[in-house]
């Protein structure tokens, strides 16, 4: 089994491990939660995907602000490896936050807007304004899916 795969199956038994005991008012026979079926770093682990979603969100201007700023650029590759998205079928009264009540990080391009439909292999988190570096894990709906995000503390 190689390193990647290693971390993908300990990082996944803690999310579960964590998200039952952080959801302890929830009946543990509604709490289901069980990985994609992509692999995660198909998800958001790529370089080149990293590089695909920090050019979408700050356009011309991703040079300056990004990639000659290696304390930001840390911080972007940082939240990718802390940042996942799994499947977690709803249950009544969630009290997760819908993705569609996030703001956009449109600051740099004007033309961003809510996802619409949800493809995970092409989701861009960075351009919502989430809690990228939270201090405890943060969860996130998907809208309409079974789906949420989970960014784990620094």
């Amino acid at each position: 089994m190689g390193i990647s795969k290693i971390k993908i199956v300990v990082l996944s038994f803690l999310l579960i491990l964590g998200g039952l005991l952080s959801y302890g008012q929830e009946n543990a026979e509604n709490f289901t939660i069980k990985t994609l079926q992509v692999k995660a770093e198909k998800l958001n682990n790529s370089p080149r995907q990293i590089k695909k979603y920090i050019n979408e969100v700050f356009l011309n201007q991703a040079n300056e602000l990004v990639y000659q700023n290696p304390v930001r650029y840390s911080a972007i590759q940082s939240f990718f490896n802390r940042y996942f998205i799994l499947e977690k079928v709803p249950v009544a009264n969630e009290k997760i936050p819908k993705l569609s009540k996030v703001k956009i990080n449109d600051k740099y391009n004007s033309y961003l807007q809510h996802d619409t439909d949800f493809n995970a292999l092409e989701f861009n988190p960075l351009k919502y304004q989430l809690d990228f570096f939270p201090n405890t894990k943060k969860m996130y709906r998907i809208d309409n899916t079974n789906f949420v995000i989970i960014i784990l503390p620094v």
